[in-house]
């Protein structure tokens, strides 16, 4: 076959995944709070003001910049448009490594279940896909990185240059991903071959880096199930350089352009971040412990999944399927259960099936590499052991979604040897597929009939279900109040605690702007934010009136001065 040919198969993924993205672009808002924050950060950035400077934010300066380049150029509508491009772009290369991995038709049935699991709608609120989430473009970068780095082993230095450069670009918008992804390409190039003995001293040190990295990450919160379903993967892959790697001189040849591109771009961007806050309030800035504030417990029924994954990788195969299969089995009743009705109950199962997946897709290459595997395995297996990482210490669908494009292929490559006759191995993915895709059919459909309502924001065009318009047309109304009492002047909050609360309602209390707009969405942390921040309270209810209550937002203008 032709390089054209194989190519025309990654790129028609490609086109699918990006067709659908676009289908839903204009769809809803999935989270109030997190792409409003986003956006209103990236304006901050579009009209000068600097990230870690000028506004709170644990995200890279690279990602900001942009944000802003592509608000500047075209709204709200751009950052979406750039995102469906970015889905699209992982479609194909997820194709291109579940073809290396699982064989042509299985790539199809890859791409299929990323789109019913990974990239899913919620129904009457938006896409997550939408978001404007860093997390989208390190998705995109973990599963490039996989098909650079795993065509060849051990890959060649030009390969573990580029690689620096992507993980650097990527540390540069979401720190943590791009330091993860840094160090799984890292274990990749120098676990690259089977050698008598293992690899040289570089090697090893480098493998008992990135342990040591994994271990002080999670462990620190003490042995939880994150920790039982995150930390062992890391240490055995670890364990498998006593069997393979390259010689030192090698390992140099390929760490030295890969460290090379990972500081000239990671460096260049936070360099004038770091020389303003010094390096402790730059670790402070993207998120130095933020664990005890943002932990959350992992799923259970993925500790039982680890349990079978490490089964297998130790040997220990007799009763390890069955074990995997009772733990899929509790992942889907736990999430299902209490959900009320059929659809939340197939997504919400669905997705606690998905955190089971996790240790199954990582033990399951680990063994196989165990055992001497076909090498291409190596680099997706090491990106991945790394970047599931990022679950921790927030394990929620949100951080797990932009995952899916690394933890399918090796996933499929167990099930291509399942003994099933060809076609239902095929077929069983697609329908399971295409069940977990009837909440997101429904929407779809109404999109193509017309059945949706149509809420101008701005220049942006949204639609939604009739029956949950009115968030939507709530925002209208706020938007337009705000631009009629002070279309220019606004104060524009980051993410102040209590002391930098106080201090930003002493300076505001001086010259107060013209205009306050509060909001009290439900079911998120502004919700709470009112009992919060007492001296912005006693600032907006002493010193401003309500011109405009349209829940969950509400606009206030300044009361006159007195004479």
């Amino acid at each position: 076959m032709t390089s054209a040919r194989r190519a025309d198969a990654p790129l028609a993924a490609g086109l699918v995944v990006a067709a659908y993205a676009a289908a839903l672009r204009p769809y809803g808002i999935f989270d109030y709070v997190d792409e409003g924050l986003l956006l209103v950060q990236a304006l901050r950035a579009a009209r000068g003001q600097v990230p870690y400077v000028d506004f709170h934010t644990g995200y890279g300066p690279l990602y900001f910049r942009l944000q802003a380049w592509l608000l500047a150029a075209g709204g709200w509508d751009a950052i979406r448009w750039a995102l469906v491009a970015v889905q699209g772009a992982s479609g194909a290369l997820l194709f291109v490594l579940a073809r290396r991995l699982a064989g042509p038709a299985l790539a199809w049935a890859a791409v299929a279940l990323e789109v019913a699991f990974f990239l899913p709608v919620a129904p009457g609120r938006g896409a997550p896909f939408n978001a404007p989430y860093p997390a989208w473009y390190a998705g995109l970068a973990g599963v490039a990185l996989a098909v650079l780095l795993g065509g060849e082993a051990p890959a060649r230095p030009w390969r573990a240059a580029v690689a620096g450069l992507i993980a650097g670009v990527v540390g540069a918008m979401k720190p943590n991903s791009g330091l993860l992804l840094a160090a799984g390409a890292a274990a990749a190039v120098v676990l690259g071959e089977v050698r008598d003995g293992g690899g040289g001293w570089v090697a090893r040190t480098v493998l008992a880096l990135v342990t040591l990295a994994a271990v002080g990450l999670v462990l620190p919160a003490g042995f939880t199930v994150a920790a039982w379903v995150l930390v062992p993967p890391v240490v055995a892959l670890a364990a498998l350089g006593a069997r393979r790697g390259v010689a030192d001189a090698d390992a140099l040849r390929r760490l030295v352009p890969l460290a090379a591109g990972f500081v000239a771009v990671a460096g260049a961007a936070f360099a004038p971040a770091l020389a303003a806050l010094g390096p402790g309030g730059l670790a402070r800035e993207i998120g130095a412990g933020v664990a005890a504030l943002y932990a959350l417990p992992f799923p259970w029924p993925a500790g039982v999944a680890a349990a079978a994954g490490l089964a297998v990788f130790a040997g220990r195969s007799r009763g390890a399927g069955a074990l995997a299969l009772a733990a899929l089995a509790l992942a889907v009743g736990a999430g299902a259960a209490g959900a009320g009705a059929l659809l939340p109950a197939l997504r919400l199962g669905a997705e606690q099936a998905a955190f089971a997946l996790v240790p199954l897709a990582l033990w399951s290459a680990l063994a196989e590499l165990r055992r001497g595997g076909d090498a291409a395995l190596l680099a997706p297996s090491a990106l991945a052991a790394m970047a599931t990482l990022q679950l921790y210490p927030r394990p929620d669908f949100d951080h797990l979604m932009p995952l899916g494009v690394l933890l399918l292929p090796p996933v499929l490559r167990v099930w291509a040897r399942f003994p099933l006759p060809r076609r239902a191995l095929i077929a069983l993915p697609l329908l399971v597929a295409a069940v977990r895709s009837a909440p997101t059919g429904l929407v779809l459909g109404r999109l193509a009939s017309g059945r949706v309502t149509h809420v101008a924001l701005g220049a942006t065009d949204l639609v939604i279900d009739p029956a949950r318009a009115e968030p939507l047309r709530a925002i209208a109304r706020a938007a337009a109040a705000v631009r009629a009492v002070a279309p220019e002047e606004r104060v524009l909050a980051g993410r102040p605690d209590r002391a930098e609360a106080d201090a930003l309602a002493t300076r505001l209390a001086a010259a107060p702007p013209p205009l306050a707009v509060t909001c009290a969405a439900a079911d998120t942390a502004l919700a709470d934010a009112w009992r919060s921040y007492p001296a912005l309270v006693a600032l907006l209810t002493s010193r401003y009136h309500e011109v405009l209550a349209a829940p969950p937002f509400t606009v206030r203008a300044r009361e006159p001065a007195p004479p």
